[in-house]
């Protein structure tokens, strides 16, 4: 028996991201949202894993909350208006978000699988879980600017521990933007998943964490 050829074309990040959702239910290798954390935060009013915590938003009040979109289903009521619902995600938490036909007919275009976008609405904890009345929905501006320079980091294999790791993924947390972030180590260069503020309050704290020669420039 011939075994046919694996093809050694590595899928594209969006296919294998939408593979990964529709077969396991969440992302395994990446996640759509990371290096857009500064999108986020700049859109949004709070994350939602905050509409969960007790007492601190609540019922009926209006929010703007910023993710990506899954699992639409497109409905008609019995007057024939066409309404939606879907999941919206951030990298904390997840909610339902209605569009009711009125909101459906000014931004039904835009409500679509895996389309990042921000949501305002009302919350409704009418229910055991919170849901998200939507009244609005825009697309942020998710480009980078192509003279946005990377931000290089030397570190050699035997420093290259789960703690360190670890660390350094907070540090670059905490300095969310544009820039990516590349790993040196050996000949190697790997690209971090998130991306950074290249300011000198970054650069100070991977000089403390990493040493001064680690970082490039």
């Amino acid at each position: 028996m011939v075994t046919p050829p694996i093809p050694e074309t590595e899928w594209d990040k969006a296919d294998r991201l939408a593979f990964e959702r529709e077969m396991l239910g969440l992302y395994v290798s990446d996640h759509p949202l990371f290096g857009l954390e500064h999108v986020l935060m700049n859109a949004a009013d709070r994350t939602i894993s905050a509409l969960a915590e007790e007492g601190v938003v609540a019922d009926g009040a209006v929010v703007t909350l910023a993710g990506i979109l899954s699992g639409v289903q497109r409905r008609i009521t019995k007057q024939g208006r066409s309404w939606a619902s879907a999941t919206l995600e951030d990298l904390e938490g997840a909610v339902e978000v209605l569009f009711f036909p009125n909101t459906y007919e000014l931004v039904g275009q835009y409500v679509a699988e895996d389309a990042i976008v921000v949501v305002k609405g009302r919350v409704d904890r009418r229910d055991d879980q919170p849901r998200l009345m939507a009244m609005d929905l825009s697309i942020p501006d998710i480009t980078t600017p192509d003279d946005v320079k990377p931000v290089v980091l030397a570190i050699p294999p035997s420093r290259c521990t789960p703690p360190l790791m670890e660390r350094l993924n907070e540090v670059l947390a905490s300095h969310p933007g544009s820039a990516e972030v590349h790993l040196r180590v050996n000949k190697h260069l790997l690209r971090a998943a998130r991306r950074v503020a290249p300011t000198t309050a970054l650069m100070a704290d991977l000089k403390a964490l990493l040493g001064p020669s680690a970082v490039a420039g």
